[in-house]
């Protein structure tokens, strides 16, 4: 059973960290920086600092005891250096906060949302799974990206997903994207249960991505229909499960961290069965809510 699901995890490879140099914040490690990459980093000596011949690096000092303000404001001529070296691949004009602590209660700074891969800071965001039940067969609403999406375009999505922007909570920023990618009224997300986050690492043409996924699931009317609202989505499914599962059978049918998302709900619901040693092992990526 398992092998039908390793595909999933394979597409989310792990970094190849013997080309990447440690990345520290107060010596806590927090990223990792390319090292074909060190010598644009190494003309901002107020920002980074590299030694044991490019070994470590590590955020200066007199970064480290300005205000989160000004780490943020100092990072912006690094952002731009690098999109004007090309390393940019999908720059968004929106500031992602990036914390000391996968709980997210300490912040360093604010940074560009495609420079964060760049450097493998840990990025969050939300995941909806929305579902219906109709004649008690559960029903799971999915979304199929849009065919002009820099990532993963055409592949199948959550109902509801995004990266959570600076100044943003968890909730708040799940009705922004709900109201934005599928016009849900906060009335119907407003039951949605928070059930934990899936963390992993890794690489692709990005850079490292270092993500915490943050769950909620919540159950939907019958009536219900989502509308896309910002283009981001090329058209809306409610499958039953059986079918959700047959997709996450086949390769390259759901944008990877999306089925990683999928496979842990229908394993949460009791809707994939697997036996306890499959089902450990494809759920460590999961972090329970306390």
């Amino acid at each position: 059973m398992l092998m039908k699901y390793q595909h999933l995890l394979e597409a989310l490879p792990a970094p190849n960290f013997s080309n990447y140099t440690p990345l520290t914040f107060q010596g806590q490690q927090i990223g990792y920086v390319n090292k074909a990459h060190i010598a644009i980093f190494d003309q901002f000596p107020k920002i980074f600092q590299f030694t044991f011949g490019n070994l470590a690096g590590m955020f200066a000092q007199e970064f480290v005891e300005m205000s989160i303000e000004d780490r943020s404001h100092a990072l912006k001529e690094l952002s731009q250096k690098l999109r004007d070296e090309g390393l940019v691949n999908n720059w968004r004009d929106e500031l992602f906060a990036i914390y000391l602590d996968a709980e997210r209660h300490i912040e360093v700074f604010q940074l560009e949302r495609g420079v964060v891969p760049l450097l493998a800071l840990q990025a969050h965001g939300v995941h909806l799974n929305g579902y219906t039940m109709i004649n008690d067969v559960p029903h799971v609403w999915i979304a199929q990206r849009s065919a002009d999406r820099v990532i993963a375009p055409l592949k199948y999505d959550q109902l509801v997903a995004g990266g959570l922007p600076a100044e943003l909570s968890l909730k708040e920023n799940l009705y922004k994207e709900a109201g934005e990618e599928a016009g849900i009224a906060k009335a119907l997300v407003e039951p949605a249960r928070y059930v934990g986050s899936l963390q992993y690492m890794t690489e692709d043409e990005f850079g490292i991505r270092n993500d915490v996924l943050h769950c909620f699931d919540v159950e939907l009317p019958e009536s219900f229909e989502p509308h896309n609202q910002d283009g981001e989505v090329e058209q809306f499914m409610r499958l039953p499960v059986s079918e959700v599962i047959s997709l996450l059978q086949q390769k390259d049918q759901f944008k990877p961290n999306t089925a990683l998302v999928m496979l842990n709900f229908l394993l949460r619901q009791g809707w994939l069965v697997v036996n306890d040693e499959e089902k450990e092992h494809l759920m460590s990526y999961f972090h329970p809510a306390n």
